[in-house]
C-alpha cells in the first residue's frame, strides 16, 4: 500500500480505510509502462499542499514529495506496478490507496485536480485528468481514465517491444 499525503495513522488506532485512486488505461499495454506519476494539483491559484518530507514505500518502488508549485506528486516505478496492477477492460487497473495525514483546514481548500501520467523509458505516452473530492473521504474512491495522448503514440502504448 502506499500511504503518502497522504500517509497512515498513528499509535494504536487502525488508520480509516483508504480513499483509492483507481488509473484505468484504455488500449495501454502494462509492459509498456516504465513508470506512472500522480500529481495532485490543489484547484485554486495561490493554494499548496503542505510541506513535508520526501517520502518512498515498498523498497523504494514508490515515493511522494511536494514540489516547487505546491502540487503533491507520486512516482511509481515499473516493480510498483508489476506487483499491483491487475487486468482490466482493454488493459490493466492499478489501485493506488491514499491517506491523508492530516485533514484539518482541508475543507478551505478547493478540489484538487489529478493528473496521471504513464511513461515509457521516460516518454510521456499516455495520461488524463479528473477533479477530486477534498478532503479525500476515508473508504471513498475515483477512476482516472488515461488513454493514449496521440494517435501517433498508438505503437508505444500498445506494443511492449523496446
Amino acid at each position: 500500500m502506499l500511504p503518502a499525503l497522504l500517509s497512515g495513522a498513528c499509535g494504536s488506532e487502525p488508520p480509516p480505510p483508504p480513499f483509492l485512486l483507481r488509473l484505468q488505461p484504455v488500449d495501454v499495454v502494462q509492459a509498456a509502462v516504465n513508470r506512472v506519476e500522480i500529481v495532485l494539483r490543489p484547484g485554486a491559484l495561490g493554494q499548496a499542499f503542505a510541506t513535508q518530507p520526501d517520502m518512498d514505500y515498498e523498497q523504494g518502488s514508490a515515493f511522494s514529495r511536494v514540489t516547487g508549485d505546491g502540487s503533491f506528486a507520486i512516482f511509481l516505478e515499473q516493480a510498483y506496478v508489476t506487483r499491483h496492477a491487475r487486468p482490466g477492460g482493454s488493459s490493466f487497473v492499478l489501485d493506488v490507496p491514499l491517506y491523508l495525514a492530516d485533514t484539518r483546514g482541508a475543507e478551505t481548500v478547493a478540489d484538487p485536480i489529478v493528473t496521471a501520467t504513464l511513461l515509457r523509458r521516460e516518454e510521456r505516452i499516455a495520461n488524463g485528468t479528473r477533479f477530486l473530492p477534498w478532503p479525500l473521504p476515508p473508504g471513498g474512491e475515483a477512476t482516472v481514465m488515461i488513454a493514449c495522448d496521440r494517435p501517433a503514440f498508438a505503437r508505444q502504448c500498445t506494443n511492449n517491444d523496446p
